[in-house]
């Protein structure tokens, strides 16, 4: 079976912890990595290569849409 790999882009804490919970229960999901903005998320996202990205679209310092723009 071929896992999905996914990150996960998220800056409340409580949440994104949830998302990762939840997301690892399913075998078809393989969680690469997560970050709290989306400036790390960037330099990550350029290393790891997901297939999905989880993002936020309301975040401080770069906005959810502005990361989907730049990746």
């Amino acid at each position: 079976m071929v896992q999905i790999r996914v990150y996960i882009v998220e800056d409340h804490p409580i949440f994104r912890e949830a998302l990762l919970s939840l997301l690892q229960q399913d075998q078809e999901f393989d969680i690469i990595g997560s970050a709290e903005d989306a400036q790390l998320a960037i330099k990550h996202i350029n290393k790891l290569k997901p297939d999905v990205v989880v993002t936020d679209l309301s975040m401080p310092k770069l906005r959810g849409q502005q990361l989907i723009e730049t990746i």
